[in-house]
């Protein structure tokens, strides 16, 4: 069912006149994305149309952005609506596996966007999640890995990605750059939905980068410790040890422990730079340049850039080689993140109890950052710290604030996870979520994960 990716571009310039510029010539209809892989039981799936003419652009149908240009008159059709319907204001619903053709037609230009629609039995249920910039993997239940692009700021379509680590079909997306009587534009994979990573592995653990570059990569720890890693297909890192644990300062740039405890990070395809050979930790957490690990006591030690104090140390000077956090605390988990650039510069860690510290962005030590609730998850994004209770709720609070603000709603959270701008996390029920905050109206934009079923 997984084909050879193919999509399916048909543009034609005709001499038709657009009812929202009366006098203008539609030159072409531009459908995105032009290749769309839906899943049975998922939301129905705003797609979109856009015209060319003479005087501007302009868009049909559901738009994902709406940047101010006038509606057109367009008209939406299936080349099998036992495969996918689509309603007339482009939204698209998946009915059954197979291929099918969604056409977009104004006047006598016309533009098509290639459908595939998978089905998912029983519903993925993950247990871990990783979020990076613009994509996000998660492994399930049963070690597979499954990989989108990040959900968080809202209805698709998501921004270009190429960590899928698969060759099967998945969206292109189309990013531009809008200038007079013209548009430039380019192709790059994303998807909507969760695409398996090839290969048939069992894997441990997932990491997902951080950057601005595309395509972006992530990597896998798998049942007999190695790692493989991806932007479409899974490569081994054959140049490394055994490890026991993986995690991401950048987007090509990782950090580890060996199954022996020692720490040590790379680049991808390169060999490994032991940052320490003797101390053994017991976990680590990497992010935009910054790492910090455990020891068996619960002692935190970090290195990397230090930023705002990140590091923990009582400085703000950068170093290369792990040094001890100045706090008495003892950690169970510790996680970094950045405020509002892709640096890190705030890091929380949990208590035995489920307290929370946080230092960075001008705190140089680790200080209690909510003193009225217990955590057994806590995640950092977008200069923000999100837990999940004991109760099962998510509070929020902001670096050096006393002040908390309730997440996105729910009694049944287990953990959460950090990307740069975007939150996730899973629920007893099995939902994945992430998020992001509107600047704008302050309000948590929430948008589950499709898992089929």
């Amino acid at each position: 069912m997984m084909l050879g990716l193919l999509a399916t571009v048909a543009a034609f310039a005709a001499a038709c006149r657009s009812s929202s510029e009366p006098g203008s010539t539609i030159t072409k209809v531009i459908s995105y994305p032009d290749t769309v892989v839906l899943l049975v039981g998922d939301a129905p799936r705003p797609l979109s149309a856009f015209t060319i003419d003479s005087s501007r652009m302009s868009h049909a149908g559901q738009s994902w952005y709406n940047y101010g240009w006038a509606p057109i008159t367009a008209s939406f059709s299936s080349s099998d609506t036992g495969v996918v319907k689509v309603d007339g204001m482009a939204h698209a619903t998946a009915v059954a596996p197979g291929e099918a053709t969604i056409t977009a037609a104004a006047g006598r230009a016309s533009a098509s966007t290639k459908v595939y629609v998978l089905r998912y039995q029983p519903a993925l249920q993950f247990t871990e999640l990783s979020v990076g910039l613009s994509a996000m993997c998660g492994r399930t239940l049963d070690d597979r890995v499954y990989c989108t692009t990040r959900a968080g700021y809202g209805p698709p379509p998501p921004e270009p990605t190429g960590a899928f680590g698969t060759a099967a079909h998945a969206d292109r997306c189309r990013t531009w750059w809008q200038q007079p009587y013209t548009i430039l534009y380019f192709y790059d994979r994303c998807s909507h939905i969760p695409l398996e990573v090839d290969g048939a592995h069992r894997f441990t653990a997932v990491a997902v980068g951080m950057a601005y570059d595309f395509p972006q990569t992530a990597c896998g720890l798998d049942d007999a410790a190695a790692v493989w890693c991806w932007g479409t297909q899974p490569v081994r890192e054959s140049q490394l040890p055994p490890m026991a644990a993986i995690s991401a300062t950048s987007d090509r740039s990782y950090c580890g422990l060996t199954t022996a405890g020692t720490a040590l990070c790379w680049n991808l395809g390169r060999p490994p730079t032991m940052v320490d050979s003797t101390r053994r930790y017991t976990s680590l957490y990497a992010s935009l340049g910054t790492a910090c690990a455990l020891d068996s006591t619960g002692a935190a030690w970090c290195w990397g850039g230090n930023q705002g104090g990140v590091l923990g140390d009582g400085t703000t000077t950068s170093h290369a080689s792990p040094a001890p956090v100045n706090t008495q605390v003892r950690f169970t988990s510790i996680v970094i993140g950045a405020d509002n650039d892709d640096t890190a510069d705030l890091a929380c860690g949990l208590d035995a109890s489920g307290l929370a510290y946080c230092w960075g962005t001008g705190q140089t030590t680790p200080a209690a950052a909510v003193t009225t609730e217990h955590f057994v998850s806590i995640a950092i994004a977008w200069g923000r710290a999100c837990g999940v209770t004991q109760a099962g709720t998510i509070t929020c609070w902001t670096p050096n604030s006393a002040s908390t603000t309730p997440g996105p709603t729910g009694t049944d959270w287990l953990r959460v996870f950090g990307g740069e701008y975007d939150m996730c996390g899973l629920a007893a029920s099995g939902r994945a979520a992430c998020w992001a905050l509107n600047m704008s109206t302050g309000v948590w934009v929430v948008t589950d994960i499709p898992r089929g079923g």
